[in-house]
């Protein structure tokens, strides 16, 4: 042979469990709801390779995370088939999440240097999670790795519905957020941390937000452009159309803007400085 040991393992596996509750003690946190699960595939234990599918349901599960737990009320299905190594490719052929409120999709493949998912989430009511936030609202994209640098890029549709309390807590930000809005974002992240901006756009029906460029390790160039429809909005004593747009650049401790604008009755804005800040550890 080709001198290679393996110990295949093959085989079906059905669970029932008619109350989680059962398990409290074993999670260490109160359990409740209900699951099934089948599970069928094989593995090479010596090779630490793998092929499986898992599916089965789950009705209206407790665990402690009252977000998740509204997001999953009901009866939710879910589909699993991956095939892979660990510490080498993993390819995930589905991954399918169908619930009352929660619709997940995730496929594609990802390793230690490479990556292309795509994915796609919907919620019948994100107020379910976010009270705030009343309505269905989704978000579609991909993920891509390059060696040590990820890309994420999204376009998510939010609520239409008027929001009828201050999100989060910022009454000045609900109104702006008022009415149907959506993103479009494209970013890169590497193991350093740093995010580099190829675009991001907040599109709403009062306020459009633009913003690219590198962001972290040290040193950040940024250029943005924000335009509200009525700056009434924020400053009552001045009704119409605003926009400001610039950029923002970062060497070590100092940042350095330059910003240029417009405001209703030919009000010209036009500035330069300088911002520098330093690290305090505790």
């Amino acid at each position: 042979g080709d001198g290679e040991t393996s110990l295949l393992i093959t085989g079906r596996a059905e669970a029932r469990v008619a109350e989680l509750a059962a398990f409290s003690g074993l999670a260490g946190r109160d359990l409740g709801g209900a699951a099934s699960v089948t599970l069928e595939g094989r593995g090479d234990i010596v090779r630490q390779s793998f092929d499986l599918t898992a599916s089965g349901n789950l009705q209206s599960p407790r665990f402690g995370v009252p977000v998740a737990e509204g997001l999953l009320r009901g009866t939710t299905a879910f589909d699993l088939s991956a095939a892979g190594e660990i510490g080498d490719e993993i390819t995930i052929r589905r991954a399918v999440i169908d619930g009352d409120q929660l619709q997940a999709n995730v496929s594609g493949a990802f390793g230690p240097r490479t990556g292309d998912l795509t994915y796609r989430i919907a919620v019948a009511d994100l107020g379910v999670a976010l009270p705030d936030l009343p309505g269905p609202a989704s978000v579609t994209g991909t993920a891509q790795r390059d060696d040590a640098v990820w890309q994420v890029a999204a376009e998510a549709n939010l609520p239409g519905d008027t929001v009828p309390s201050p999100v989060f807590g910022v009454p000045t930000v609900e109104p702006l957020l008022r009415g149907t809005s959506r993103f479009d974002v494209n970013v890169a992240f590497d193991a350093s941390g740093a995010l580099t901006f190829r675009n991001l756009v907040f599109y709403g029906q009062a306020l459009d937000l633009r913003l690219d460029g590198g962001f972290g390790g040290g040193s950040s160039s940024l250029s943005y452009r924000v335009a509200v429809a009525d700056l009434g909005i924020l400053v009552p004593d001045l009704p119409g159309p605003a926009t400001l747009s610039g950029t923002a650049d970062q060497q070590g401790d100092r940042w350095r803007i330059d910003a240029s604008g417009t405001g209703p009755g030919g009000i010209q804005l036009a500035a330069r400085g300088s911002l520098e800040y330093d690290m305090v550890e505790e």
